[in-house]
C-alpha cells in the first residue's frame, strides 16, 4: 500500500523548535515522526481511513498534528494531561475529536494508539485508567494502513460524521471565534444566549479553551462574564513550560489566581 499524500501542511519545522520540544519531553521522538514534523509540521493525509479490531466501524485520521499555532501537539498534551498518560503524546485527531497517540515509553516506543475521549471519560468516572488500543507498531506502519473509505460501512461513517457536524454548528462557531481570537465576536455570541459553560467535543469549556491557546484578552472577557474556573488555571500553568509563541500563559496564570481568590 502506498504512503498517503499530505495536504494543508504547515512545514517545514525549524530543527531548533523540535529539539526544544524533545528537551521538554526528555526523549528523542521516533525518527519517522521527526522526519514528518521537520518536513510537514502537520498535514491532512489522503487517504485517511483506518480500522481498529476493537471497533465495528472504520475511523478516520482527520489531521496529523505538528508544532504550529493551529494544530499544536503541545496544546493537546496540556488539555488532556489529566486523562492521558505521559507515556503517550497526541499526534493526530479524528473527526470526533478523539486522538491518535504515539508511545514514547521504552516498552513500546514508537507504537501508535487510539485514545477514545468518551470511553476515557467513562473509565475515569469508574476509577479506571484509560485503555488505548494499538493501531500500528510504528508511525510509518500507521500511514501504510490508511485507505480510502470505499465500502458501505465507511460511507455510513462519513454520513454520520456530516450529521454530527451539522448538529454542532453553534459549537463550531465558538471554536472558530476562539481560534481567531475574536473577543468582540465572543461578546456577541454570549449576548445571544450562548451557554458560557458549554463543553466542546474535548470536554473543555470556553474558559479552558482560551487558557489552552494563551489568549489573555479572551480569558478576561470570560471571567468578567462569570465563567467557572474549572481546570483553566492548571491548564495555563502546565502550558507555561512550552513557551508558546503569541501566547500569554503567564499572564493568564496571574489573572486566574486573582479571579480564584475573588470567587
Amino acid at each position: 500500500m502506498s504512503a498517503p499524500a499530505f495536504f494543508d501542511t504547515c512545514g517545514p519545522l525549524p530543527a531548533e523548535t523540535l529539539l526544544e520540544f524533545e528537551k521538554v519531553l526528555g526523549v528523542t521522538l521516533p525518527e519517522e515522526f521527526r522526519e514528518f514534523l521537520l518536513q510537514f509540521n502537520g498535514a491532512a493525509p489522503v487517504p485517511n481511513v483506518f480500522q481498529l479490531d476493537e471497533y465495528d466501524e472504520e475511523l478516520d485520521c482527520l489531521y496529523i498534528l505538528g508544532l504550529n499555532e493551529n494544530t499544536d501537539i503541545r496544546q493537546f498534551m496540556t488539555v488532556h494531561k489529566d486523562s492521558l498518560s505521559p507515556s503517550y503524546i497526541p499526534i493526530a485527531c479524528d473527526s470526533f475529536g478523539n486522538l491518535i497517540c504515539l508511545s514514547i515509553a521504552e516498552r513500546d516506543f514508537g507504537a501508535v494508539y487510539f485514545f477514545d475521549l468518551r470511553q476515557a471519560a467513562q473509565e475515569d468516572r469508574a476509577g479506571k485508567a484509560a485503555s488505548l488500543p494499538m493501531i500500528a507498531a510504528s508511525f510509518d506502519q500507521f500511514l501504510d494502513t490508511l485507505k480510502d473509505p470505499l465500502d458501505t460501512e465507511a460511507q455510513s461513517f462519513g454520513v454520520a460524521k456530516i450529521e454530527e457536524e451539522t448538529d454542532r454548528e453553534e459549537e463550531s462557531e465558538a471554536a472558530r471565534i476562539l481560534q481567531e481570537r475574536d473577543v468582540e465576536a465572543m461578546e456577541a455570541l454570549l449576548d445571544s444566549g450562548y451557554n458560557i459553560e458549554e463543553i466542546d467535543e474535548n470536554y473543555l469549556t470556553l474558559l479552558e479553551n482560551a487558557a489552552t491557546i494563551g489568549d489573555l484578552e479572551m480569558v478576561r472577557l470570560l471571567t468578567s462574564r462569570g465563567a467557572k474556573l474549572e481546570a483553566a488555571l492548571s491548564i495555563a500553568q502546565d502550558a507555561v513550560k512550552f513557551n508558546y509563541p503569541d501566547a500569554d500563559h503567564r499572564g493568564i496564570v496571574e489573572h486566574l489566581k486573582r479571579y480564584r481568590s475573588e470567587e
